[in-house]
């Protein structure tokens, strides 16, 4: 679309030329003094446009776009998240509910005060109701309507070829049930793990053709990924292989196993028995791809090219968390020592920069915790050991960069707040 003033007929910044498109420079339009041109200039430079590109590196960096939001929006957001974590706990109390209302109201005038009044809705009116709901009818879990909402969405895709007197309903139930056993008989060709190959290409394929539009295969597709974890408290991936350790982690697994164990004598394969019956450490482990803990899933860095799902919040005391990066997850056997299955983590460096004064002092329920700028601890340096039992794990962290006393640091949140009320610490 051309939908701005252009004198030279210029094509807006973004367009393709396409050579099979007769009109395609051709196409005559006044401007603001009443001018109109051939299109031809506009032609050429499309096509002149299209020849540079070809020569840039497609590893170069496209200019970042100018940022529309006012420098008061984050502090203005972060209004909105906190009220988001209170209203969504799965248990509230009054005082809660008294400190997400205000937290929600101060956010609609102040996004007024930043934006100006244009950029409210009646959404913006309906959510400072929700403390009453909450109120009267308990939790947003207990009655909220998302699921209604998004089969509804589904539903208006059908084309229901016009039909009506009753006809409708049975069309849409026909269609829902057709769709869902289809997409489940191709989406489930067997019983994981057998045949994990098959159940792969069609999930290829479904990615290879997704259609994103609302469509009942979206739906199932949508609904399969986000509860396939469903319900498993802990479970390991179908997926793993026999890999050696890296030096520097096999030799704080030795002292870390030594440590635990004292009366047991384990001694590096490097070297000989310190004392008779000391057994040796094998340096290979059997590596998992992830693990479920509590109906989460957990990938391993070290087996994956995507970080985020590494980036944790690991239990170190029973009053005490603390964020890191899941590198590997594996199985343990040595002869003496139980089978055991632990995570090695890098664990973040903790910052020495206070909250207070900062925007982020007033939303202690987002159990914001700050680090030094990718930076991560060495081996027994600091902090818990680098290897953790797997129940340990809490939840996922997204971790951003964020700008405190002058300084870049990184701030973690944790995406799951069930243990909102325990304290995080160092």
């Amino acid at each position: 679309m051309d939908i701005d003033d252009d004198p030279d007929n210029d094509l807006d910044d973004g367009a393709l030329y396409d050579a099979s498109d007769q009109t395609y420079g051709n196409r005559t339009k006044t401007s603001k003094k009443g001018k109109s041109g051939s299109g031809q200039k506009g032609k050429a430079k499309a096509t002149a446009k299209g020849k540079s590109k070809k020569k840039e590196s497609r590893f170069e960096t496209p200019e970042s776009p100018v940022s529309n939001l006012h420098p008061n929006d984050p502090a203005n957001f972060l209004k909105l998240a906190t009220a988001l974590v209170l209203f969504t706990a799965r248990s509230i109390n009054e005082q809660e509910v008294e400190q997400a209302d205000r937290l929600i109201r101060e956010y609609c005038v102040e996004l007024i005060e930043l934006y100006g009044p244009s950029v409210m809705r009646p959404n913006h009116h309906y959510a400072t109701h929700t403390a009453s709901n909450i109120r009267n009818y308990g939790p947003l879990h207990e009655f909220w309507t998302f699921l209604f909402e998004r089969l509804n969405r589904v539903l208006k895709s059908y084309n229901t070829a016009n039909h009506g007197g009753g006809e409708l309903e049975v069309s849409f139930f026909r269609e829902f049930h057709r769709t869902v056993q289809h997409s489940r008989l191709l989406g489930n060709p067997s019983p994981r793990p057998l045949q994990q190959e098959l159940y792969e290409a069609v999930d290829a394929m479904y990615d290879a053709s997704a259609d994103d539009r609302g469509t009942l295969q979206a739906l199932t597709r949508e609904l399969d990924n986000t509860f396939e974890d469903g319900g498993i408290m802990f479970r390991f991936s179908t997926r793993s292989e026999r890999v050696n350790l890296l030096s520097p982690v096999y030799f704080a697994l030795l002292r870390f196993l030594q440590e635990r164990n004292p009366t047991i004598a384990i001694h590096s394969m490097l070297r000989l028995a310190p004392v008779p019956g000391s057994l040796p450490l094998s340096q290979m482990v059997l590596s998992f791809n992830y693990i479920v803990v509590n109906q989460r899933r957990y990938t391993a860095a070290s087996r994956s090219a995507a970080t985020s799902d590494s980036l944790i919040l690991v239990r170190s005391s029973p009053n005490s968390f603390w964020a890191g990066r899941l590198e590997q997850i594996f199985k343990l056997q040595h002869p003496g020592v139980a089978t055991e299955y632990l995570g090695y983590v890098r664990w973040f460096v903790p910052a020495d920069v206070p909250l207070v004064g900062s925007v982020w002092e007033k939303f202690a329920p987002l159990n914001i915790q700050v680090w030094e700028l990718a930076k991560f601890g060495d081996f027994n340096d600091f902090g818990p050991a680098p290897f953790i039992m797997l129940a340990d794990i809490v939840s996922h962290v997204v971790v951003r960069e964020a700008q405190m006393a002058g300084n870049t640091y990184w701030v973690s949140i944790p995406t799951h707040q069930g243990f909102s009320r325990t304290r995080l610490g160092k």
